[in-house]
């Protein structure tokens, strides 16, 4: 990921959340927020995916929780 890491990948990588949010492309996510990204940007996505009826449960409960991740420090 670093090689890719702001040469075009974030934005790769939310299209592919927003079409089909997969445990890995929230972990990379998470990644991405952890390295000083565009935090509000990103945590408004995780808690889309969150609300979203059309993927599975599992997906849902772990963009919640590295949302309750984020948020531990504030």
């Amino acid at each position: 990921m670093e090689r890719f890491y702001r040469h075009g990948y974030e934005e790769l990588l939310m299209k592919s959340i927003e079409r089909r949010p997969t445990i890995h492309t929230l972990f990379m996510m998470n990644r991405l927020i952890n390295g000083g990204g565009d935090r509000e940007f990103y945590m408004a996505l995780l808690k889309k995916v969150t609300e979203r009826t059309d993927i599975e449960k599992e997906i849902r409960d772990v963009a919640q929780e590295y949302i309750d991740f984020q948020n531990e420090d504030e």
